[in-house]
């Protein structure tokens, strides 16, 4: 279940790189967050981030 969650994400985080990538001129700008589409994709990264240690959470107790 782990190794779901975790290729869910890296997947999401993939299919969106190029929406953010094509809205900046760096990849340094990506992941500190200086442009605004970045910072979306910042927030939705931490955003599956979180709701996956929730769910692991949740299933262990």
């Amino acid at each position: 279940m782990k190794r779901g969650k975790l290729v869910l994400l890296l997947l999401l985080s993939i299919l969106l790189i190029p929406f953010v990538s094509a809205a900046t001129d760096d990849v340094l700008d990506i992941l500190i967050g200086s442009s605004e589409s970045s910072m979306v994709f910042l927030r939705f990264m931490y955003g599956a981030l979180i709701f996956i240690i929730f769910l692991s959470v949740v299933k262990k107790t």
